[in-house]
């Protein structure tokens, strides 16, 4: 049964949110839309793509940050990410620096997106309010194909909890255009000045980053970070985008792994460096959405790169392990934390991918009825 499964690829590349085949008739409203927009290709260089997830106060510290220390032209995209928190504050924010010039709103039966188009200065930013949460993954490609129906090249894709440092955006730009590489990551570093991420590898259960650089100068990696990266935005359309699957985590090896094999390079530039302030996007390694959604992304995870008896032997250890955490939560009083790692193990194997148990909690869009019709 798995292996057929994986053969059939039947919960995977099922990704709603990339421009073109076999998803190109969802953004059939977005093209006519955006052609009023098309007039920012002129007059920007790169998009910023930023996700909003009910923590208004990092975004609002992410975007100032790039009002602040970028001098190139700008587009940057926010979307606010079917957030129960208001952005009130956030419009106000933007309010102050500068206008706004058009709003639309498009409706595709199963999510309702409102969109506003603010110019501010020599900056441009669209904000997308949905009113569904669509995921990380969703919520990147989603970014990255508005990016493309634009006609901009490249995107940098930022979580909301980081910060640019001055002018990185035009040298990044300067880099990727010279080396031609599919993504490139600068270092990243939290805020207590320690290197976060300095390139990655793969591991048969995982990836892991490397926490000091290989050189000073420009390398090749295996693995990005998801947490600022750089791509082209027309390889990345043309690659298929993150695997919406996932809806959150672990997206970063299921793209490099992408990547590679179709023969892109990724890379590391760590003269630059970006601030990560950690846990705004997702939360922090104890949080529900962290726990669940690494565990579980862990096991499809290796469902896909891994040979079935691989997978299984995986399997096997992984579960001995978390009984093991599990018993002792429970005599901890962490009671909460073992239920939300059973449940990504039932949803697992029960194939409630996307957002699963955690779908109402995370006004998370029902995937699977607007995929599978059920």
């Amino acid at each position: 049964m798995w292996l057929k499964m994986l053969k059939e690829e039947k919960y995977f590349n099922k990704n709603l949110f990339i421009f073109g085949r076999p998803t190109a008739s969802i953004f059939r409203k977005f093209v006519s839309l955006f052609q009023s927009f098309k007039f920012i290709k002129e007059k920007v260089k790169v998009s910023v793509a930023i996700i909003n997830a009910n923590n208004i106060k990092e975004t609002r510290g992410c975007i100032r940050s790039i009002l602040s220390t970028q001098k190139i032209p700008v587009l940057i995209l926010v979307l606010n990410n079917g957030s129960k928190e208001p952005i009130t504050q956030l419009k106000e924010d933007i309010k102050k620096e500068g206008k706004c010039i058009e709003t639309k709103k498009i409706g595709l039966g199963f999510l309702r997106i409102n969109f506003e188009l603010w110019q501010l200065s020599n900056i441009f930013l669209i904000l997308a309010d949905s009113d569904k949460n669509i995921g990380f993954c969703g919520g990147n490609n989603f970014l990255v194909s508005l990016s493309y129906l634009i006609g901009l090249d490249y995107c940098l894709i930022l979580n909301n909890d980081a910060r640019l440092t001055k002018n990185i955006l035009a040298e990044m730009l300067e880099i990727i255009k010279k080396e031609k590489v599919f993504a490139l990551s600068p270092q990243i570093f939290d805020k207590e000045g320690k290197t976060w991420y300095a390139g990655g590898n793969f591991s048969w259960y995982s990836y892991k980053y490397l926490k000091k650089p290989r050189s000073s100068f420009l390398y090749l990696t295996k693995v990005h970070s998801g947490c600022a990266f750089l791509v082209n935005v027309k390889d990345y359309i043309k690659l298929g985008g993150m695997e919406e699957a996932l809806f959150f985590s672990l997206d970063e090896p299921y793209l490099a792994r992408k990547i590679l094999k179709n023969k892109g390079k990724i890379m590391v530039a760590p003269q630059l460096s970006v601030i990560h302030r950690i846990g705004g996007t997702g939360g922090r390694a104890g949080s529900k959405i962290h726990d669940y959604f690494w565990t579980r992304n862990r096991l499809i995870y290796s469902l896909r790169y891994n040979f079935v008896l691989i997978h299984w032997f995986f399997i096997f250890i992984y579960s001995l392990m978390k009984i093991v955490k599990w018993s002792f939560w429970l005599m901890s009083g962490y009671k909460s934390r073992a239920k939300n790692e059973i449940s990504a193990f039932r949803d697992f194997f029960k194939r409630n991918w996307w957002a699963g148990y955690l779908r109402e909690e995370l006004n998370a869009l029902d995937f699977k009825k607007v995929i599978y019709g059920k």
